[in-house]
């Protein structure tokens, strides 16, 4: 069985990616993709050994396959704290309203019975006498609003740990998950 690369189905068909669509919302280059594929996978045996087949093959899969890459680059130009894992902010509201009235009426006396451990005779923390009736009309409304902003690391990954995945999708080109897509769809992996 002859072995037939993509490098050598690039040769034998020069419009092979001629049908590779890009993502639209992202500046991608076509022309660097492609040879990035090619740089890449040029020694790989190709999974459709027929160019014309190879070519539709290719065309297919990008129009298919452009929604993920375009979902994936995305994810690339996200904002966040790279070596925070806790990003959380609440927002609450409480309104409080009430009227009526209130009679309350006292006698009597009211006193703490607390005294000091080290005392040797009773003192009183404190002794309210009440010999009177009051009564009260009221009509309350409060309202207030906090907003609370916390984040952070909560402790389940490390700073460094966080720091090394953030390198790695530094690294992380929505090109080469491309490059990559094509070689896991169209080569055999075998060295």
């Amino acid at each position: 069985m002859v072995k037939v690369s993509v490098l050598g189905m690039y040769k034998e068909n020069p419009h092979l990616f001629d049908g590779l669509t890009m993502p639209g919302d992202w500046s991608l280059s076509k022309e660097n993709c492609v040879n990035q594929i090619l740089l890449q996978c040029a020694c790989f045996e190709i999974l459709y050994p027929d160019p014309v087949f190879l070519q539709d093959a290719i065309s297919l899969w990008s129009t298919t396959q452009a929604n993920v890459w375009s979902k994936f680059a995305e994810t690339l130009i996200l904002q966040y704290n790279p070596i925070h894992n806790y990003d959380r902010t609440e927002t609450e509201t409480i309104n409080r309203t009430g009227s009526g009235s209130q009679q309350i009426t006292n006698t009597g006396n009211d006193e703490n019975q607390v005294s000091a451990f080290n005392a040797t005779t009773y003192q009183p923390e404190r002794k309210v006498l009440y010999n009177s009736g009051n009564s009260a009309e009221t009509e309350t409304t409060t309202g207030e609003t906090r907003t609370t902003h916390i984040e952070g690391n909560i402790g389940v990954t490390t700073t460094q740990e966080m720091i090394k995945a953030q390198r790695e999708i530094i690294d992380t080109t929505i090109q080469q998950y491309i490059v990559d897509d094509f070689k896991h769809r169209f080569c055999i992996l075998v060295y």
